[in-house]
C-alpha cells in the first residue's frame, strides 16, 4: 500500500509540472524495478549494423503549436506479461505511419483540449508466448467517427515468426530495429 500511495503523489506531482497528465493504472502498485522485471524485454543485438543516419523534415510552413495524432492510432495494447515490447513498439510505429498514409481516418488537426480515451483489452495468456489481443475497431481522438478505418498489425505475429533468424526471442525479449527488417521482408498480416 505505501508504494501505491507513494506512486500516487508522483503522479500528482507530474500533473502540477508537465503539460501531459498521467493517471492510476494496473501498474501503480509496482516499483520500477518490478516494472522493468516483468513487462520489458528489449534486447538489443550488438552485431546489428546501425545507422546514425539523422532524419531532416520538409519545411512545410510555420507549425501548429500542437497536433492531435490521436485520429491514427489504434486502441491501446496490452502485451500482458511477455517481454515482448519489441514487437509492439515496433508494430505501433508501422500502424501509425500505415494510418498516416494510407487509412481511412481524419487526419491530424490542432489540438482544441477536448479528452478521450481509447478501449484497451488485454490477453495475459502465457501458455505458448501467446501475448497479443486488441480490438481495433473502436475509434477514438477527438474528431474520429464510426466510419473511421484503422489498420491494426500483429504483434503476434513478430512475436511467433520473428525469431532467431532475425534475433529475436518472442516472450524473451527481442529488438525492434530487427522487427522492421522481418516486417520488410515478410510482410505483415493485420488482427
Amino acid at each position: 500500500m505505501k508504494l501505491f500511495f507513494e506512486n500516487f503523489l508522483k503522479i500528482q506531482n507530474d500533473n502540477k509540472r508537465f503539460q501531459h497528465t498521467s493517471g492510476l493504472t494496473k501498474f501503480s502498485d509496482l516499483s520500477k524495478e518490478e516494472f522493468l522485471i516483468k513487462y520489458t524485454g528489449l534486447k538489443v543485438d550488438p552485431s546489428a549494423a546501425r545507422t546514425n543516419k539523422v532524419f531532416h523534415a520538409k519545411d512545410i510552413g510555420s507549425e501548429p503549436k500542437s497536433v492531435d495524432w490521436r485520429s491514427l492510432m489504434v486502441p491501446v495494447k496490452d502485451q500482458g506479461l511477455c517481454g515482448s515490447c519489441w514487437a509492439f513498439g515496433a508494430v505501433a510505429g508501422l500502424e501509425f505511419g500505415y494510418n498516416l498514409a494510407y487509412g481511412n481516418v481524419e487526419k491530424p488537426h490542432r489540438l482544441t483540449g477536448s479528452t478521450s480515451t481509447g478501449s484497451s483489452s488485454s490477453s495475459d495468456s502465457e501458455s505458448s508466448g501467446s501475448s497479443t489481443s486488441s480490438e481495433s475497431s473502436g475509434s477514438s481522438g477527438s474528431g474520429s467517427s464510426s466510419t473511421d478505418k484503422k489498420v491494426s498489425f500483429s504483434e503476434q505475429q513478430l512475436v511467433d515468426c520473428a525469431r532467431l533468424r532475425y534475433n529475436n526471442f518472442g516472450c524473451n525479449g527481442g529488438d525492434h530495429d530487427n522487427a522492421y527488417r522481418y516486417m520488410a521482408a515478410m510482410g505483415m498480416m493485420t488482427e
